[in-house]
C-alpha cells in the first residue's frame, strides 16, 4: 500500500526489479578443482562459510550495485526506507562489501534533493554510469504526501459474550461507492531523465524516447552489453537498444507476459532465467534462441522455493553474475549458489541454501557479485528498507556437510521453519538442519502413508528431532509417549505472558505437561450483517437458508461464495470436529450427523448442475468474498484468517457497507481457533538440547515477526508487533476491483480502497482473536477420510444414515491404531 505515484514506482522496481549483476574473479579453488574433494578420515573438507555484512548505514531503497574493473563495489542508494526518494547517494567499497564509504559525484543537482524518484542505475564495462529518475516539482511532492489516513472506528455491541469487531461511523453504501479518481492531470505526471556519467564525470543527457513493452509498461530496469547495447527491462520483456540511436535491435520475452526474469549478457549472449529448471541463452547479433543451460530447480515452485516471499509471487526468483574474465556464469537462488563453465555441459553447486540465509522465505534475490579473492557476495531484499548483504568466503578446513545433523518433519512446506533454518544455520554452522516436507506435489505419498512411516520410527525410538504436527494425530503421539514434555521449558514463558496462552496451551493435559507448543494460529470468521448472530452451525445454516433469493440472482451472487461440499467440509471441519469427541475420546455419532445433514442442506442451495459436484477446486476466499458482502452480492463472507495485515479487508468492506461486524465462525464450537506450526521434540532425540534451542528460535520475535501468511504470531511481542500500521502517513492504501457478467449480459465492477485498519478495529479484533479459547487441532487423515465418506452423499448417491455409519466406522478405526 503506498501512495499513488510512489506505488508505481515500488511495483516496477520491486516486482520486477532488474538485477544489476556484477561480474568478479572465479571462485575456482587452488589446484583447479571447483569443489573438494575430500580429505582425511574419509570426511569431505571444504565449504563457502556465510557472514553477514551491512549495505551503507541507513540505506532505504538501492536502485543498483555493481563491481568495477578494478574489483571495487558501487552502490546507488537513498537514505530512506519510505520513500524511494531523494537525496541519492554513491557509496564504495574495497573490500568486498564489508565496508562502505561515501564517494562524491558531480551529477544533477535534483538528484540532491527529494525531488527525484531513482528507477534505475546501471554501469558499463568502463565505469560509466546511466541513471534513469523522475523528477518532480514541490507541490507535486506535497500532493502526494498528502494521503489520507482511515477513519476512526469503534466497535458495536458484542453479541451474547460472543466476541467481534465492527465499524461505527462507517459511510453509509450510498455515501461511499467504492469508487475513487485516481486519473493524473498533465501538471501530476513526473518528468523523466535519462542520462550517462562517463569515467571522467562527463555528462550526456539521452534524448531519445526509451521503449515500452507492447503492453504499455516502461522502462524499470538496465544492463549494458559488451558492445555497448542497452538491454533493458521493460517490465514484461527485454528491448536490446543501440546506445547512440536508440533503436531497438531484438526484443526477448515478448510473449512471456512474465515480470520474473533475470538476465545478464556475456561476449554476443544474452543468458535470461524465468525461475525454471533452466537459464535460455539468445544470440545478441539475431535475437534467436540458441540454448540452454541447466539450472538448479524450478525456483518458480512453491516447494522449491520454501513458500512465497513477502515482496511478492512475482520477484525474482534467481540472481546470476560473471566472473571477471567471463567465463563462468554464476546463479543464485533459494536452493544455493552455482557455477557453470560457459561451453561448458556441468553446474556446480557451490553453497547449499539450506546451509545459509538463501533459503529465508523473508528475502528475494537482488544480486550476486563474484569477488577477485573467489569469494561470493549475495544481496537480498526483506522488509521495507532491508537489504541483508552476506559474504561466502571458501573454508578449506571445514567438513563440506556439518557433523551434526538435527532432523526437522513436516507433513507440508512450512515458511516459518525455513526462515528459523536459515537464521539457525547462520549462529551454528557446525550443525545441519535437515528438513524434510513428506507430501510435496511430485510425490506418490499420502498422508496416511507418511504418518505410518513416521509412526514406525517413533515408536522405535528413532525418528527426526522435531515434529511439526500440523495435520498429524497429536493425541494419539501423546498417548504413546513419543512428545517431550515442553512444559518444563516454557511455563514460565507462557505465564509471563511472553506467550498468547490460550494458543500456547492448546496441547496442555489435564497432569500439566505440554507435549506441543503451537508457534501460530489461524482464525475462521464471520463476516455479516450487524443483525446476524447466530451461536451455532445450526442456526447460521438456518439463517443462510433464508437468504436465499433476497440478493441477486447472479453467479456471483448468493448465501455464499460457493455451495460445493469441496469448499464447504474445510471451513466448517474445523470449527465443529471438536465437538465430535466425549472426553475419555470416544466419537459423538449424533454430532456428526447433524453436522452433515445442516452441510447438506447449504450444498443444496446450489441449484446450478455443473457447480453441485466440483472437481476440488473450488475454495471459499475470505478476503475477495468480502467486497462481494459489502455490494449485497453475497450474505455472508466466511474463512479462516491467516494474517493480522487481512484484518484490513473487513474494516474497509464494513465502512463501505454502513454496518456488518466480524465475529468468530460458529459451528458445533464455539471461538475456536486452529493451532498452526505446531512444535513437538521427539521424546527419544539425542539431540535434546539442540532441538529444544530450534523450537525456542521459531517462538522468537525475531522469526514470528515476519508474515507469511501461515499463522498469526503465538509470540506476544510479534502478536502486538503485527497490529502496528507498517505504512507512512501519506499511504492511500490499495485498489481492488473485480469484474463479472449478470445475468443479463451487463458487465458489472465492484471496487474498493482498502488501507491499513484504524487502532480501532485493530484492536477489537486483536481482543477476540486473544479472547478464542477452543483449539481444533488439524488431522490430514481424518479431513482426508471425511471427504472421501461423504462424497457420495452430497451428490445424492448415499443416505445419511450409510454415511455417518461408514465414517464413524473408519473413524473408529483409526483412532484405534
Amino acid at each position: 500500500m503506498m501512495n499513488g505515484f510512489l506505488k508505481r514506482a515500488a511495483a516496477c522496481m520491486l516486482a520486477a526489479a532488474m538485477l544489476i549483476l556484477s561480474a568478479c574473479s572465479g571462485g575456482m579453488q587452488p589446484g583447479g578443482s571447483s569443489l573438494p574433494d575430500g580429505s582425511g578420515d574419509g570426511v569431505a573438507m571444504g565449504r563457502y562459510i556465510e557472514e553477514e555484512y551491512a549495505v551503507p548505514d541507513g540505506a532505504g531503497y538501492i536502485s543498483g550495485m555493481t563491481r568495477l574493473a578494478d574489483g571495487t563495489l558501487e552502490m546507488v542508494c537513498n537514505l530512506d526506507a519510505g520513500r524511494m526518494l531523494g537525496p541519492w547517494y554513491l557509496y564504495t567499497s574495497s573490500d568486498n562489501g564489508a565496508r562502505w564509504t561515501q564517494k562524491q559525484i558531480a551529477w544533477p543537482e535534483e538528484l540532491n534533493t527529494e525531488l527525484s524518484n531513482m528507477q534505475f542505475a546501471a554501469w558499463d564495462n568502463q565505469g560509466g554510469l546511466y541513471l534513469y529518475y523522475s523528477t518532480i516539482t514541490q507541490e507535486q511532492l506535497d500532493a502526494m504526501m498528502g494521503g489520507a489516513t482511515s477513519d476512526e472506528t469503534a466497535s458495536a455491541p458484542a453479541g451474547e459474550g460472543q466476541a467481534q469487531a465492527s465499524s461505527d461511523n462507517a459511510p453509509s453504501a450510498d455515501a461511499q461507492t467504492g469508487r475513487e479518481d485516481t486519473g493524473e492531470t498533465q501538471e501530476q505526471i513526473p518528468s523523466d531523465t535519462f542520462l550517462y556519467i562517463a569515467p571522467d564525470g562527463t555528462i550526456r543527457a539521452i534524448e531519445w524516447e526509451l521503449p515500452t513493452d507492447k503492453s504499455g509498461a516502461g522502462p524499470v530496469g538496465l544492463q549494458v552489453a559488451e558492445n555497448g547495447d542497452l538491454l533493458i527491462n521493460c517490465y514484461f520483456s527485454i528491448a536490446q537498444v543501440d546506445s547512440e540511436t536508440g533503436a531497438v535491435k531484438n526484443r526477448y520475452l515478448e510473449d512471456h507476459f512474465s515480470q520474473n526474469f533475470s538476465y545478464i549478457s556475456f561476449k554476443n549472449t544474452l543468458a535470461v532465467s524465468e525461475g525454471g529448471p533452466e537459464i535460455d541463452l539468445y544470440d545478441l547479433n539475431t535475437g534467436e534462441k540458441a540454448g540452454t543451460i541447466a539450472a538448479s530447480a524450478d525456483v518458480n515452485d512453491k516447494e522449491t522455493r520454501g513458500v512465497f516471499m513477502n515482496s511478492g509471487e512475482n520477484s525474482v526468483t534467481r540472481a546470476m553474475a560473471l566472473d571477471p574474465d567471463g567465463e563462468s556464469l554464476y546463479f543464485a537462488d533459494k536452493t544455493g549458489i552455482y557455477r557453470h563453465v560457459i561451453g561448458g555441459s556441468v553446474t556446480e553447486k557451490l553453497v547449499d541454501g539450506e546451509l545459509c540465509s538463501l533459503t529465508m522465505p523473508s528475502y528475494l534475490m537482488y544480486n550476486l557479485v563474484v569477488c577477485d579473492d573467489g569469494s561470493l557476495v549475495t544481496m537480498l531484499y526483506g522488509d521495507v528498507g532491508e537489504w541483508p548483504l552476506f559474504h561466502y568466503a571458501y573454508s578449506a578446513d571445514t567438513p563440506t556437510v556439518p557433523s551434526t545433523e538435527l532432523r526437522v518433519f513436516s507433513l507440508y512446506e512450512n515458511a516459518t521453519v525455513r526462515q528459523a533454518m536459515g537464521v539457525y544455520q547462520r549462529q551454528n554452522p557446525d550443525v545441519r538442519i535437515s528438513y524434510e516436507a513428506a507430501l510435496t506435489s511430485d510425490s506418490a505419498m499420502t498422508a496416511s502413508d507418511a504418518m505410518r512411516t513416521l509412526s514406525t520410527e517413533l515408536l522405535a525410538g528413532e525418528g527426526p528431532d522435531i515434529l511439526i504436527l500440523d495435520g498429524m494425530p497429536v493425541a494419539s503421539y501423546i498417548e504413546k509417549g513419543v512428545l517431550l514434555d515442553l512444559a518444563p521449558t516454557y511455563n514460565e514463558r507462557i505465564t509471563s505472558g511472553g506467550l498468547l496462552k490460550n494458543v500456547a496451551e492448546s496441547y496442555r493435559q489435564t497432569d500439566g505437561t505440554l507435549p506441543a507448543v503451537p508457534a501460530r494460529f489461524g482464525a475462521p470468521l464471520l463476516l455479516a450483517d450487524d443483525s446476524v448472530n447466530p451461536k451455532n452451525l445450526t442456526e447460521l445454516v438456518d439463517w443462510l437458508i433464508a437468504q436465499e433469493g433476497t440478493l441477486e440472482s447472479s453467479r456471483i451472487g448468493g448465501v455464499l461464495a460457493e455451495l460445493s461440499a469441496n469448499a464447504l467440509l474445510p471451513v466448517f471441519y474445523p470449527v465443529c470436529s471438536p465437538a465430535w469427541y466425549n472426553e475419555d475420546g470416544t466419537v459423538r455419532t449424533e454430532q456428526i450427523r447433524a453436522f452433515l445433514s445442516d452441510i447438506k442442506r447449504l450444498t443444496d442451495l446450489e441449484h446450478d448442475p455443473q457447480f453441485q459436484e466440483d472437481d476440488g477446486s473450488a475454495a471459499i476466499d475470505f478476503k475477495w468474498d468480502g467486497i462481494k458482502w459489502a455490494y449485497n452480492k453475497l450474505a455472508a463472507s466466511l474463512g479462516e484468517v491467516l494474517s493480522m495485515a487481512d484484518i484490513a479487508y473487513p474494516d474497509a468492506y464494513i465502512q463501505h457497507k454502513g454496518q456488518g461486524r466480524l465475529t468468530p465462525l460458529p459451528g458445533q464450537a464455539q471461538n475456536v481457533f486452529i493451532p498452526r506450526t505446531v512444535l513437538g521434540v521427539n521424546a527419544s532425540s539425542r539431540q535434546q538440547d539442540r532441538a529444544l534451542s530450534f523450537i525456542d528460535l521459531l517462538l522468537s520475535q525475531q522469526i514470528q515477526q515476519n508474515d507469511f501468511e501461515d499463522g498469526m504470531p503465538v509470540n506476544a511481542d510479534a502478536f502486538a508487533g503485527v497490529q502496528k500500521d507498517p505504512y507512512q502517513p501519506y499511504d492511500d492504501g490499495m485498489y481492488l476491483s473485480l469484474s463479472y457478467t449478470d445475468d443479463e449480459n451487463v458487465e458489472v465492477s465492484l471496487e474498493m480502497q482498502v488501507r491499513w485498519p484504524s487502532e480501532a478495529f485493530m484492536k477489537e479484533t486483536a481482543a477476540m482473536l486473544e479472547g478464542l479459547d477452543t483449539p481444533s487441532p488439524s488431522n490430514a487423515v481424518i479431513e482426508q477420510m471425511l471427504t472421501d465418506e461423504t462424497k457420495d452423499y452430497f451428490a445424492g448417491r448415499k443416505s445419511l444414515d450409510e454415511t455417518v455409519n461408514a465414517f464413524t466406522q473408519k473413524l473408529n478405526l483409526y483412532l484405534s491404531e
